[in-house]
């Protein structure tokens, strides 16, 4: 048989492999993919951002917080972070009422709330109100003091995977603080918080990195956004990079590391429909939650609220 007539003998054979190579990568591809329920929701406007974007913002003074930076070398540049040191106001403010002396107080590990601040690009400067409320809530209530960080997320506010993501600058930030403060240095010890955009980005950290935290507050989060982006054709990243297929994915696994979601709206407000519906979501998946809603009569950009839900949340007693 000469060498043309075998080639023709053999085209129906690679046609064949072909399909059923295709066929194979599809089944596989949808088997990573939850089947997300369909809903019609209202897109709520991105927060407005003003500011041109920068990797370090350190213009702003805030009492009670220092700016520092650090050399990311997965990004391969430094970045800002505003930081509140629980030890070292803790040693200036309560050692004549807790008899300990300031040394004794600056040994002490601390737990680590991450901020993530709202808007489209993440400057660290953005989470700053956010963390004052907190704050101000841990001094005037005596709560347990804790480690309080304001993240810089990038120049997408975490959406982007790619070399200069704000996801990378977090990892690389959160083993810095570990080598730099006394914190407790387990996933037991970190939270984040985020709002508005950032909420939607701690619900999707959350999910990616059990190993790294164990509790996450979304607070004003447009899980309708979310939702839209696990709509996507599979071939775009962000059909997966998305709260919903990410919790559908953590449940699937059955991961040992447990992990709690805390969701706070406004009844009122357009985001609270997919929080409903999300919330219901984690139900069905048995992904321990719960949805928070703030009073009708408060604004839903109540920071004061939310930082005393958040810290009512955060400091019960788990199972």
């Amino acid at each position: 048989m000469c060498s043309t007539t075998k080639r023709l003998t053999l085209r129906p054979y690679f046609a064949c492999l072909r399909v059923f190579i295709l066929s194979f990568c599809l089944i596989a591809a949808a088997k990573t993919t939850a089947q997300i329920p369909d809903y019609q929701f209202q897109l709520s406007s991105p927060t407005p951002t003003n500011n041109k974007f920068s990797w370090t913002h350190s213009g702003q003074v805030i009492e009670g917080f220092n700016h520092y930076n650090f050399y990311c070398p997965e990004n391969k540049r430094r970045i800002g972070f505003y930081f509140h040191n629980a030890n070292t106001e803790l040693s200036t403010t309560r050692q004549s009422s807790s008899g300990q002396a300031p040394s004794q107080i600056n040994n002490r590990t601390r737990p680590v709330l991450y901020i993530l601040g709202p808007g489209t690009q993440g400057s660290e400067a953005s989470g700053l109100a956010l963390a004052q409320k907190f704050l101000e809530q841990i001094k005037h209530y005596k709560l347990p003091a804790m480690h309080i960080v304001s993240v810089n997320g990038g120049p997408s506010n975490f959406y982007t995977k790619d070399i200069g993501s704000g996801e990378k600058g977090l990892l690389s930030l959160v083993q810095h603080i570990d080598s730099q403060f006394k914190t407790i240095r387990q996933r037991s010890g970190r939270s984040l918080i985020g709002l508005n955009e950032g909420g939607q980005a701690a619900s999707r950290l959350l999910f990616t990195h059990p190993e790294l935290f164990a509790r996450a507050i979304s607070a004003n989060a447009s899980f309708a956004q979310e939702h839209q982006h696990s709509k996507l054709p599979v071939t775009n990243p962000l059909n997966k990079n998305n709260s919903w297929q990410l919790a559908f994915l953590y449940a699937k696994q059955q991961s040992p590391l447990r992990v709690e979601l805390l969701q706070i709206g406004h009844p009122q407000h357009s985001t609270w429909p997919a929080n409903e519906a999300y919330s219901s979501f984690l139900e069905q998946l048995g992904i321990q939650h719960r949805l928070a809603p703030l009073k009708l009569e408060a604004e839903p950009q109540n920071l004061e609220d939310i930082s005393i839900l958040s810290l009512e949340w955060l400091l019960q007693e788990k199972p």
